[in-house]
């Protein structure tokens, strides 16, 4: 049943987006169109990792492992 609804999902966003890139192409609005199938993209696949049960890391796990080191060094005593 999980794959049945990651093809659903898939399907619902590449219905929903074919309406907006056909408006893109119409206008001649090449960067959006480009910026639009870069995260519309982005946003299927973790999409459909998420609805397939796949477990994805927080986002804010890299950024922790970034500014971590830096506000003990900024709050030393």
């Amino acid at each position: 049943m999980s794959w049945f609804n990651v093809f659903l999902y898939l399907l619902f966003v590449a219905c929903a987006s074919l309406f907006q890139i056909k408006r893109l192409k119409r206008k001649e609005m090449k960067k959006e169109l480009a910026v639009y199938s870069l995260l519309i993209s982005l946003a299927a696949v973790i999409g459909a990792l998420l609805i397939g049960g796949s477990e994805l890391p927080s986002p804010s796990q890299p950024l922790q492992e970034v500014f971590s080191p830096l506000g003990r060094l900024l709050f030393q005593k």
